[in-house]
């Protein structure tokens, strides 16, 4: 055997500690990787439920419930989609026709004013102009893109169009008891109009919803409007700012009252607490009697669930629940007691 030395010795030493190391960390390594691969596999991922704070099997029964009725609504009182197709093709054709009559007869209106043309001819191109452009803007403000059902309510939503197809950013808000019941259907709509005498013009012209005749498949491809949030009305929007001038007007700006003491009635009270209350007879004040509380009655007629494919009735039966309720609107809204 042959001596080292003793520098030798100290390189060959270094050399088998850096190799024990390696080992070890290597080993530690591999005990730590199935260690944590072993707690995964015995510890359960938790469900939603119970990360949201749920820790029993009640608690997430409870959480699911809650998330089935905001997603659904309750019973009879949620809105229900009617209708959300348009044909923004055949609108874009419309639409360009229409422009183009409006713009062919003010031409020739401007031609007969500057030839000196009679003025009954002249007279009859102002009209022509002003009829075509009204017939376009009522056309397309009448097509229904979307219609939803508010039950609770008792109101149809509707969107119509304007021009080239585009849906309107406010939508039309009619009560069931407003609609005349008994719908119109052809073979390509079902119109259905306002109640009221023939003798206002707004019910003269009637909303026109596209049907697919029974037959999905074969309608012309169109889109849809999708969701849109209910914006408050106008006339809810008109009362906030009255019954914040109310509560203004009502409260004093330099927090005291005037008050007229007269006779020296009430001279002993501070003025600066407001008006003193006076010793004499008082009228006698009426009693206030409670008055009931008005109950909701659920609609007569509900709309179970009506199927839609491509914003259309998805069959023949889905599309007769749709000639049901214009038959009588009335019927599937709720009411008060």
């Amino acid at each position: 055997m042959t001596a080292l030395s003793p520098a030798g010795s100290m390189v060959a030493l270094n050399a088998l500690q850096g190799s024990g190391l390696r080992c070890g960390l290597q080993r530690w390594a591999a005990t730590g990787a199935a260690a944590s691969g072993t707690r995964k596999a015995d510890v359960p991922t938790p469900s939603w439920a119970q990360q949201l704070g749920g820790n029993t099997p009640q608690e997430s029964q409870v959480l699911a419930a809650n998330r089935d009725f905001l997603l659904s609504g309750a019973g009879a009182g949620r809105q229900v989609l009617l209708h959300d197709y348009r044909d923004v093709k055949w609108l874009k054709r419309i639409s360009a026709a229409g422009l183009a009559g409006t713009l062919m007869s003010s031409s020739g209106v401007a031609y007969a004013v500057s030839f000196g043309m009679p003025l009954e001819y002249c007279g009859f191109l102002a009209l022509q102009t002003v009829g075509v452009g009204f017939a376009l803007y009522s056309y397309c403000r009448t097509y229904v893109a979307r219609a939803v059902l508010d039950p609770r309510r008792s109101q149809l939503i509707l969107t119509g169009c304007s021009l080239f197809g585009y849906p309107r950013t406010n939508d039309d808000i009619i009560q069931f008891r407003e609609l005349q019941p008994g719908p119109f259907v052809t073979a390509h709509f079902i119109q259905f109009r306002l109640a009221g005498s023939s003798l206002s013009p707004s019910n003269w012209i009637w909303f026109r919803m596209p049907r697919s005749g029974g037959d999905v498949a074969a309608v012309k491809p169109g889109e849809k409007v999708g969701y849109r949030a209910q914006t408050q009305s106008a006339a809810a929007g008109a009362r906030a700012p009255l019954a914040a001038a109310a509560v203004s007007e009502g409260s004093s700006t330099g927090g005291g009252y005037r008050r007229f003491l007269g006779a020296g009635l009430g001279a002993d009270a501070d003025i600066s607490t407001g008006p003193a209350l006076s010793s004499g007879p008082r009228r006698p004040s009426a009693k206030s009697v409670p008055a009931e509380a008005a109950v909701s009655r659920e609609p007569q007629k509900i709309i179970p669930g009506l199927k839609l494919t491509n914003g259309l009735p998805a069959s023949p039966q889905e599309e007769q629940k749709l000639f049901d309720f214009f038959e009588e609107p009335a019927a599937y809204g709720s009411s008060l007691e």
